[in-house]
């Protein structure tokens, strides 16, 4: 039988940390960095932003083409993790780069189960999803959802 570890966490509620996850009553479900690299996560939505231009001296306008992305965990309860990117259409490589901090339920706790903070949780987030092959499930989701607009 799989040992569990409780904690009375600082949200009053009693936490089991290990292999099984729970809601905390903040709404986080908490991990250590470790146990969050091993979450099987799969693709649930990604799509465009509205157009946005910005003007430039002369008349013309740069265009950016920018979305998002929804992931979600196999496991209940469902761990969501979401960020948003644009198209790299400069640089010599077109491609796809992650913008902004990663969202997601998760909060980060250390080998003391101490919360990590918000901060700290979604720079880890960000160095996980940077690791991953999120690119091009991102592109071939998108192609295919507004290939025929």
């Amino acid at each position: 039988m799989e040992e569990q570890m409780y904690s009375k966490g600082k949200y009053g509620m009693k936490q089991m940390i290990g292999e099984n996850r729970v809601i905390s009553q903040d709404g986080y479900i908490r991990l250590t960095p470790e146990a969050m690299v091993d979450v099987q996560l799969k693709h649930m939505i990604s799509g465009l932003d509205q157009e946005e231009n910005e003007s430039r001296n002369g008349g013309t306008s740069r265009t950016r083409i920018t979305g998002y992305t929804e992931w979600v965990s196999n496991d209940i309860p469902y761990i969501s993790l979401g960020w948003d990117w644009e198209l790299d259409v400069i640089s010599e490589r077109l491609g796809y780069v992650r913008t902004g901090e990663a969202r997601s339920n998760i909060m980060m706790i250390n080998s003391h189960y101490i919360d990590i903070g918000r901060r700290d949780t979604r720079e880890i987030l960000g160095s996980i999803i940077d690791v991953t092959d999120w690119k091009i499930v991102v592109h071939q989701y998108v192609t295919e959802r507004y290939r025929y607009l």
